[in-house]
C-alpha cells in the first residue's frame, strides 16, 4: 500500500474581511482508515444567506455518506443521492434553498482506486498514472449562474470520473472558482505541478500555511472572493 499525502487551505477572500462576512468555501480533509482518504472543497452561493453553513454541512455530508455506504459507495450513482440525502438533513432546520453550495470531492481507496465529482463550479484537476484530466463547471447558462446542492435535482448534474483499476500514481487537485476562474485551461498543468513540487517535503501543518499564504497573496488584481484548494497525492508523482 503506497502512503497517501493529503493537504488543503481556506481563506477568507477580501471582499469578505472588508465585509466583515464569514468564509462561504469550506474545506474537509480526512483519513477515513479502511475507507482511505477524502477531500472535500464547497463554495457557498454567495447571494444565499446560509451560503456558508450550507458549504460546511456539504462537507460533512459527504463524509457521512462515505461512512454510511463503505465499498459500496464507490459508485456515484450510489454515493451522490447519499450525499444530498445527508446535506438535507443536516443543514435542517435551514431552507435548503437558503444553504446553496457547490460540492467538489476526491476519494481515494486504501488500494489506489480513486472517484472525483464535482457539482457546481470550480476545478478539478488530475492525473493517474500518466493520464491527465479534468473537471470543471461548463454549462453556465447565465453569467454567474452555476448549480449546487439546494438546487441541482439530477443525478446528471454531477460530473464524475471513477478510477476502477488500482494507481500507484495518483494527484488530484481542487479549488473553489476564486482560484480556478484566474487559471487559463493551459496552464492546469504547471500550476498543479508547481504546487505539488512546493509541497512535496512538507508537513500538514507546513504545508497548510504554505497554501493559505499563497491565497492570501493571490497575484491576480482585484480578486475578492473566498479560495480554497485541496490536493490528494499517491506514490511519487511527476512534479
Amino acid at each position: 500500500m503506497v502512503a497517501v499525502q493529503i493537504f488543503g487551505a481556506s481563506v477568507k477572500g477580501p471582499a469578505h474581511i472588508l465585509d466583515n462576512l464569514p468564509n462561504q468555501d469550506a474545506l474537509l480533509l480526512r483519513r477515513l482508515g479502511k475507507l482511505g482518504t477524502l477531500a472535500v472543497v464547497c463554495d457557498g452561493m454567495g447571494s444565499r444567506p446560509h451560503a456558508d453553513i450550507g458549504a460546511r454541512k456539504a462537507c460533512n455530508a459527504v463524509q457521512a455518506a462515505i461512512k454510511k455506504l463503505g465499498d459500496s459507495g464507490f459508485c456515484p450513482k450510489a454515493l451522490i443521492p447519499e450525499i444530498h440525502r445527508q446535506w438535507v438533513r443536516q443543514v435542517q432546520p435551514l431552507r435548503t434553498q437558503d444553504a446553496v453550495t457547490t460540492c467538489l470531492f476526491a476519494w481515494v481507496l486504501p488500494d489506489g482506486r480513486a472517484l472525483a465529482a464535482q457539482l457546481g463550479d470550480g476545478l478539478i484537476y488530475g492525473r493517474v498514472n500518466n493520464d491527465t484530466w479534468q473537471l470543471s463547471q461548463t454549462d453556465k447558462a447565465f453569467g454567474n449562474a452555476t448549480t449546487g446542492l439546494g438546487i441541482a435535482k439530477k443525478l446528471s448534474d454531477w460530473r464524475w470520473l471513477v478510477f476502477e483499476e488500482a494507481s500507484d500514481s495518483i494527484e488530484i487537485s481542487m479549488m473553489t472558482d476564486g482560484i480556478s476562474d484566474d487559471l487559463l485551461p493551459e496552464s492546469y498543468s504547471d500550476f498543479a505541478a508547481e504546487v505539488r513540487k512546493a509541497l512535496r517535503s512538507k508537513s500538514t501543518k507546513n504545508a497548510k500555511k504554505w497554501i493559505a499564504h499563497q491565497l492570501n497573496n493571490w497575484p491576480a488584481p482585484l480578486h475578492g472572493d473566498d479560495k480554497t484548494f485541496a490536493a490528494i497525492y499517491l506514490g511519487n508523482g511527476h512534479g
